[in-house]
Parts: structure tokens; C-alpha cells; sequence
């Protein structure tokens, strides 16, 4: 494997050997890439296997690539909705609110109509 260029750390993570806490820590493999890394090179480790079936390699990744991609569509479409359902709410909030600056605007006016009788009143008297 590491003459197939799979770092030494991978080599060790793939064989169970301690790769020490600094070095696990800063070059330890992510999962994803030690994954692709082993397709890559999974008929290197075969003995059974001497040559790859492309299109069988082909065929595994069509069918990861189309589940990824309903699970990257499920994500999409909910927040999609999540969108949908934030700019409802917002529209009602925005609803509410100049219905609230709509009353306080009437009540400010009636107000300046009372103050107005209340001077009326006491310049009378």
C-alpha cells in the first residue's frame, strides 16, 4: 500500500497499529478519504481477485453516488420547506406588526384629539 502511495499513517490505521496521540491528533485519516483510498486500491489487497471488474467497481459507485444524492435531495427539499415555512411566518409577523403600527397610529391620533378637547377646555375655564 505505501508503494501505491496510501500514507504511512493510513497504513498503520488500516493494520491496527498505534499511530501515537500528536500524530492521531494532526494526520489521523478521515473516514471518507481512508474509504476512497481503500476502493482505490481494494484489488491490490485481494488474493483472490487478480484483475479489477471495472464495471462492477462502476456499478458499486453509480450506487453510492445515487444514494448520496437522494440523501443530498432529502436534505434539499427540507429545507426547502424549513425555507417556505420561515418566510410564512415572517409574512404574518410583518402582518402583525403593521397591524399593531396601525393601531398605535390610531391611538396616537385619538390622543392628540383629547389632549386637543382637554386644552380646550381648561383655556375655557
Amino acid at each position: 500500500m505505501t508503494n501505491s502511495g496510501v500514507p504511512d499513517t493510513v497504513v498503520d490505521f488500516w493494520l491496527g497499529h498505534s499511530i501515537g496521540e500528536m500524530s492521531e491528533a494532526y494526520k489521523g485519516p478521515q473516514y471518507e478519504s481512508v474509504r476512497k483510498m481503500y476502493l482505490d486500491r481494494e484489488q491490490l489487497l485481494s488474493i483472490s481477485t487478480p484483475k479489477v471488474d471495472i464495471e462492477l467497481l462502476k456499478a458499486k459507485l453509480r450506487v453510492e453516488v445515487e444514494e448520496q444524492n437522494r440523501q443530498l435531495q432529502l436534505m434539499v427539499n427540507n429545507l426547502v420547506t424549513e425555507n417556505m415555512d420561515l418566510k410564512n411566518h415572517q409574512r404574518k409577523t410583518e402582518d402583525d406588526l403593521d397591524g399593531i403600527i396601525a393601531r398605535l397610529e390610531k391611538q396616537d391620533s385619538e390622543l392628540c384629539e383629547l389632549r386637543k378637547l382637554i386644552r380646550e377646555r381648561t383655556s375655557q375655564t
